[in-house]
């Protein structure tokens, strides 16, 4: 079982108006002597398929909106397993996502901050049972796109379609985003762990495969983040 950390926020403050649950067991029609698994949201969802493609065996997924102190999180992972007939993963990536930052989280609580850490040590414990390789990765950015313009229409117009458009990045998001980051590797050292830093690559290499809604990537961009995820899992085919 999972272990809890014990919390006093209410469910109201760590939970968006909708939560969402996506679990994706692949080649489920047959037998397969190794298996891989995402954990994630929305992005690692979208280059999941692709992962699959670069490693050439099956990639599992567990995708949620949920923070990881809120219990629904903890129930949606043990549910997974407890249900998905895999007894022993090649591997795993956990990637954290932005979810939960935004109804609670704008003074930074450092309150919060070591609980959201002492749940993380007890989901890599838990996870550690489940693979010969646990991998953590940063969050990816979150950026801001406009256009100079004074009127305010066709500024609006520009900064999601045209291509010479102006990003910078989210500041308050990404504080967080930093923090939490901050949390994951220094828990893939205290832990022996690998960690994929995504952020960093995404902030870099990866940015002009930004998708407009500013968060997530262009399809064209699941097989760039997949040879980087399968950069980390390689090591493991033959295994």
């Amino acid at each position: 079982m999972l272990k809890r950390v014990k919390h006093d926020y209410a469910t109201r403050s760590i939970r968006e108006e909708i939560e969402w649950l996506n679990y994706w067991w692949a080649k489920a029609d047959r037998e397969c002597t190794g298996r891989y698994l995402l954990i994630g949201d929305s992005v690692s969802r979208g280059y999941r398929g692709s992962l699959e493609k670069v490693l050439g065996m099956p990639v599992d997924y567990i995708g949620t909106s949920s923070l990881i102190l809120d219990e629904l999180f903890l129930h949606e992972i043990e549910s997974f397993f407890d249900w998905g007939g895999v007894d022993l993963y090649r591997a795993i990536q956990v990637q954290i996502g932005i979810h939960g930052i935004l109804e609670i989280n704008t003074e930074l609580n450092s309150d919060f901050y070591d609980m959201y850490k002492n749940q993380y040590q007890n989901l890599i414990e838990y996870l550690s049972e489940k693979t010969k390789r646990l991998v953590l990765a940063s969050t990816t950015p979150v950026i801001n796109r406009y256009w100079n313009c004074s009127n305010k229409y066709l500024a609006f117009i520009f900064s999601n379609l045209h291509p010479l458009c102006i990003e910078k990045i989210n500041e308050q998001m990404d504080k967080e985003l930093s923090i939490r980051n901050n949390i994951t590797r220094d828990l893939a050292k205290e832990y022996g762990l690998a960690f994929n830093d995504l952020y960093s690559y995404m902030r870099n290499e990866g940015k002009k495969f930004r998708h407009i809604d500013e968060i997530h990537y262009e399809k064209k961009c699941n097989i760039f983040i997949a040879r980087k995820v399968a950069e980390y899992f390689g090591n493991c085919k033959k295994n």
